[in-house]
């Protein structure tokens, strides 16, 4: 390739990775908006605060909680979106400048001087719509792949898991590089839960790997695990629980298309994600296994921590929403791709080129579809609804009550699966979770691979349902979905409750039978 089409070439992909996050420039998640409501209670010192005066452990980030509460300290409450908004632009930069560097170290150390492969496999990774979507819309999760991949970038480069990387500094140094890097893992922790994996991973890879000085080690260790655990502490003393329920919640979510074997529940989204982007996938197979004879610490790492999270998506927590949280493991799928086909192209074999250049076209045509896909399904006025939000509240509340057709007293207790509507009224609205993401109470009605809501409903006296999720694993006669059918005025008894469609809305009014039989 003559040095003007480098250049050219060059020119494309870097443009091609600043301006595709602009395709979302409207997007905002509803996730995002329940981690404002988190977020501005907390800048008035109500910590896990979600409806008020009660606090729950719906807020998986602790950190980002903090950075929104000082957002909110610092600017209107109408900029504080926006300003998340820049912040998960400003962390996606950066997570495609850290894979180019990590890329471009552990290539290096191969005999590949030059600039091509990791930047691409820097572009590969950023082309992945699910991740610079998801990265883009207002949540933590790519900040979180920004902190996991510098220190990845710091750890490469202080050869932190080599035997030469501590033999051959200063014991000072040795020990200001083991706290650096610890607090990375800790500050990682504050900002995904997925960082405790990561961390206990890196450690336990370490010492078995390097074997490094009693002092050194304890001392590293200690401090990634005080900072963790300090995020673990906040969150008990604020709420009582050491599990958060939006971890719970996605169980709950994933139930329905999950495989049931034995006591194993199986949830197969992560491996139907690697199969969508199958070229992909098994060039990145390829990469791993060229690597084996010859893997270093680094590579062991990287492959541990994708199989690991891998297992845990599958069969502990669910895989919901799955491209939002596997943004941090994306970039490694693409550097060894990137490896895979280098080794493959290395063979001089037509027939195999030819297969490289199908798995490239093919990789491509997949990641237009899915940008087109998320371009259409995803709302792009969502950022000026959060926007919005905080001054139309009471606007949005008298319409919501009028909607009803409310008599009661407020506060009015509605319960749905977009609680993000929490943001958006005010205290006349309690909102509860029919995922659990906010409301513990849920945990109790799940047996089996089935939700009984309508006991729930019972417990949280909810006088609204708005959207008739099923979670089941099986279609059950008792589900929620079981509403979906009634026709605006026509009312059924569940549980002992009466739910009446409504005309005006697309829910339900709620009301006890037993007050009906005394009004009668």
């Amino acid at each position: 390739m003559t040095p003007r089409l480098e250049r050219m070439a060059a020119i494309l992909a870097v443009s091609i990775v600043v301006l595709e996050p602009f395709l979302f420039v409207g997007s905002f998640a509803g996730d995002a908006q329940v981690h404002l409501v988190f977020a501005e209670n907390a800048a008035h010192g109500r910590f896990y605060e979600f409806n008020p005066g009660q606090r729950v452990s719906g807020e998986t980030s602790p950190g980002y909680m903090m950075i929104g509460a000082a957002l909110f300290r610092l600017m209107p409450a109408r900029w504080v979106p926006v300003a998340l908004k820049v912040l998960g632009l400003g962390a996606w930069y950066l997570l495609c400048w850290l894979v180019y560097r990590v890329a471009a170290r552990r290539l290096s150390a191969e005999g590949d001087r030059g600039r091509w492969l990791p930047s691409a496999a820097a572009v590969t990774a950023a082309l992945i719509p699910g991740s610079v979507y998801n990265a883009n819309v207002g949540m933590e999760n790519g900040l979180f792949a920004a902190a996991v991949w510098l220190w990845l970038d710091r750890a490469s480069a202080w050869r932190w898991f080599e035997p030469a990387g501590v033999d051959t500094q200063s014991g000072a140094t040795v020990l200001r590089r083991e706290v650096a890097l610890a607090s990375l893992l800790g500050i990682a922790c504050w900002l995904r839960p997925e960082g405790f994996v990561v961390l206990a991973l890196a450690h336990f890879l370490r010492w078995k790997r390097v074997r490094p000085t009693t002092t050194v080690a304890f001392t590293g260790f200690a401090v990634a695990a005080a900072l963790a655990l300090t995020s673990l502490a906040f969150q008990y003393l604020s709420t009582g629980d050491i599990v958060a329920t939006s971890i719970l919640s996605r169980g709950v979510l994933a139930m329905k298309r999950s495989l049931l074997l034995g006591p194993l529940r199986i949830d197969p989204a992560f491996a139907e994600r690697l199969l969508l982007y199958l070229p992909l996938t098994l060039s990145a197979a390829i990469g791993a296994r060229i690597t084996s004879k010859e893997r270093s610490g680094l590579d062991t790492f990287l492959i541990c921590v994708f199989a690991t999270f891998f297992l845990l998506y599958t069969l502990v927590s669910g895989a919901a929403q799955l491209a939002r949280y596997v943004i941090f493991l994306m970039p490694i799928l693409a550097l060894y791709a990137v490896r895979g086909t280098r080794g493959v192209w290395r063979q001089r074999r037509p027939y195999r080129r030819s297969i490289v250049a199908v798995g490239v076209a093919v990789f491509i045509i997949t990641n237009v579809v899915e940008l087109s896909y998320r371009r259409r399904h995803y709302s792009q006025q969502l950022l000026a609804t959060a926007m919005g939000a905080p001054g139309r509240r009471r606007a949005r509340t008298d319409d919501l009550l009028r909607r009803l057709n409310s008599s009661h007293a407020p506060p009015l207790v509605v319960a749905l699966e977009a609680v993000q509507l929490r943001y958006e009224v005010d205290d006349r609205i309690t909102v509860r979770s029919l995922d659990g993401r906010v409301d513990r109470e849920l945990f109790g009605f799940i047996h089996d691979g089935a939700v009984n809501h309508f006991g729930y409903l019972t417990t949280v006296t909810a006088d609204a349902l708005l959207g008739t999720p099923d979670y089941n694993h099986r279609e059950r006669e008792d589900s929620l979905a079981s509403l979906a059918g009634l026709v605006p005025g026509q009312s059924v008894v569940r549980a002992g409750l009466v739910f009446r469609r409504l005309p005006s809305i697309s829910g339900f009014s709620i009301s006890r039978e037993i007050e009906l039989d005394q009004r009668r």
